[in-house]
């Protein structure tokens, strides 16, 4: 008797196993309609490949995290949605989030490690911040068409290689794909608003703008305003290393070029204004830079991790380098310094130092030359400048060119329209046009003329880059 009723148990749980989920264990059907999300899921403990179909409330969402977030590998609410109701399903902080219609609410499926597939119904019109932050392995996901926003970190942390953006979209929050393999991205006339998206995409190459967009444009795969005068953001994979920007920039957004690897030299144009927080950090390869004459300062954190960073070209006028401005630009040999009646300040982290004093904000630099006008060491002592660097260095020149030419080991004149290089080593020379086209990438020993058209032209070593004109 006792067997008979085992195998009567057996086969009703069966029953009522596949009236609920459908399927198998691992891939669950369940209908909101018949059934709740607790019921459906409060004995699974194996990998789940979930499909909705009803509505969403809080409830739903609540059991959904109590019950599977270790196990979802797959999530399909192509016949469900979200609506507004139910308990709260998630508390971060003192902040209870609650569900509301037609949006993926702010931390709804937060740190569901496992999950790599999610199908969202058609009429999800926000996804709300964090909303899939540290889904590690989520790499399928769609952007529904009536979506007009998504928050702060959306989808920060994940394992995303494509994202396609609908034609509704008007706002992307910050760091919204930080950290994802995203490798391209298109921007849609409808997407307006940008507050540095994709920080943190290391594997992003290019970023492409519609060509009647109102507001934004694409540079050489760079996010810049419609003018060209504002670049947000230049992918950090591009294969560009040796850039020239145009003389329409003024402005360099904060972390714009933030871990671009592969860019050796970059020119920038004479009348750039501003250069933001952290805009060239972790550039690892970066090997010369010249501080345009407009820029005044250097803020916090601009170079930060250029290890391979060795020679600094500082103009006349210039005023001030920020908080760690050159932490852990390890291999920074020379600062050039030109400015014979005043001399930049700085705060006193703002490069590597080596030896410390005796209280805790006395630092000094006992490696890095810096050079400056000859006759204006008391200059350089009177703003401190001088004081943290211990190996200083007065020019006989007061003028950039001069100074620069002599120590240079390639001398680079021009005559006639010829360019003449005169050099004692073999060295390789690339020479751009002022887009930033390569003309020539040859070798040369000794003394080589080569014939050019008038123009700008930019000179790039292994020392660094020259401008000259050809007239």
């Amino acid at each position: 008797m006792k067997l008979k009723h085992y195998i009567l148990f057996f086969v009703l749980f069966c029953i009522k196993i596949d009236c609920c989920y459908g399927q198998t264990n691992e891939e669950l059907l369940v209908d909101l309609t018949k059934m709740n999300m607790r019921q459906a899921l409060e004995r699974c403990n194996g990998p789940i490949r979930l499909k909705v179909k009803g509505h969403m409330n809080g409830d739903d969402v609540f059991y959904l995290r109590k019950y599977a977030i270790r196990f979802l590998k797959s999530l399909d609410l192509k016949e469900s949605g979200i609506k507004k109701g139910g308990m709260s399903y998630i508390t971060t902080g003192l902040t209870k989030h609650y569900t509301q219609d037609n949006t993926i609410g702010a931390f709804m499926f937060s740190d569901f490690r496992y999950l790599e597939k999610v199908i969202l119904p058609d009429h999800i019109e926000k996804i709300d911040k964090r909303a899939f932050d540290f889904c590690e392995q989520l790499n399928n996901i769609n952007i529904p068409s009536d979506v007009e926003i998504i928050e702060e970190g959306a989808f920060a942390f994940t394992s995303l290689e494509e994202v396609v953006f609908p034609n509704k979209l008007k706002k992307i929050g910050k760091n919204a794909f930080y950290a994802t393999k995203i490798s391209s991205v298109y921007i849609p006339t409808s997407l307006i608003e940008l507050e540095n998206s994709f920080w943190g995409c290391d594997s992003l190459t290019t970023i492409n703008v519609d060509s009647n967009h109102n507001y934004y444009s694409s540079l050489n795969g760079a996010l810049c305003n419609k003018d060209c005068s504002i670049l947000y953001i230049y992918p950090p994979k591009s294969k560009c290393s040796n850039l020239t920007l145009p003389e329409s920039l003024f402005e360099i957004n904060s972390r714009a070029f933030c871990g671009c690897k592969n860019l050796f030299t970059i020119n920038l144009p004479e009348n750039i204004k501003d250069i933001g927080v952290a805009a060239f950090e972790d550039c690892t390869n970066l090997q010369t830079f010249t501080i345009p004459n407009s820029v005044k300062e250097i803020k916090t954190r601009t170079f930060k991790g250029c290890k391979n960073l060795k020679t600094l070209y500082v103009p006349k006028g210039f005023n001030h380098f920020g908080s760690e401005s050159f932490k852990d630009c390890i291999n920074l040999e020379a600062i050039y310094c030109f400015d014979t009646h005043s001399a930049p300040g700085m705060d006193y982290d703002a490069f590597p130092s080596d030896l410390g004093g005796p209280t805790w904000n006395e630092h000094y630099n006992t490696k890095i030359k810096l050079y400056i006008p000859y006759g204006t060491r008391d200059v350089y002592y009177l703003r401190g400048i001088g004081y943290f660097f211990l190996n200083i260095i007065e020019m006989e020149s007061a003028t950039s060119n001069d100074y620069i030419n002599k120590e240079h080991p390639i001398k680079m004149t021009n005559h006639n329209g010829y360019l003449i290089l005169d050099t004692n080593e073999k060295i390789r020379i690339k020479i751009y046009d002022i887009k930033g086209e390569l003309l020539i990438n040859k070798d040369i020993t000794g003394f080589e003329t080569i014939s050019l058209t008038n123009d700008l032209y930019i000179i790039s070593t292994k020392y660094g880059n020259n401008k000259i004109l050809i007239k």
